[in-house]
């Protein structure tokens, strides 16, 4: 897999992991605002959440900043259209999975991908799994965990 290219982040946001929705070529394409209204739906309710747009360096795209108290996790639409790394990792994806891999993986241009970042008092583990099954129960989405080298269940 390629580097991670998350954006910069500040001192405090250290990366723990990252997940994968491939968005194959016969999968509804995902808009930002689009999943900014599933984000919001699922999260809205939490006093303690916030919502935020933003764009990273040296990128025009908007991205999705999942922020509580103290926690955050970015959303970020990718299409081998802005970065041809997305489509290398789709066929490095579909090489590690062998027979396993979904019917048209290596040639996907268009992921979310998810960023977790630290959560060393394991204090928002229930948003993290709520966030996976965001991704999960996204129409046509096949969901790869990058550091397990395997798709979700």
């Amino acid at each position: 897999m390629g580097p991670d290219r998350a954006g910069v982040l500040r001192a405090e946001e250290t990366i723990l992991f990252n997940m994968l929705a491939l968005l194959p070529e016969d999968a509804p394409d995902v808009s930002i605002d689009t999943l900014a209204d599933k984000v919001q739906a699922r999260f809205g309710g939490d006093a303690a959440f916030r919502l935020e747009y933003e764009v990273l360096p040296f990128n025009t795209e908007r991205n999705l900043m999942l922020r509580w108290q103290g926690w955050s996790a970015r959303l970020i639409r990718e299409t081998a259209e802005d970065d041809e790394q997305v489509a290398d990792d789709s066929a490095e994806i579909a090489r590690i999975l062998g027979a396993a891999a979904p019917a048209g993986i290596a040639d996907c241009t268009r992921r979310i991908r998810a960023v977790f970042h630290d959560d060393p008092d394991e204090q928002y583990i229930d948003e993290m799994v709520e966030i996976m099954a965001l991704l999960e129960g996204l129409e046509g989405a096949v969901v790869f965990d990058p550091q397990q080298n395997k798709l979700m269940d």
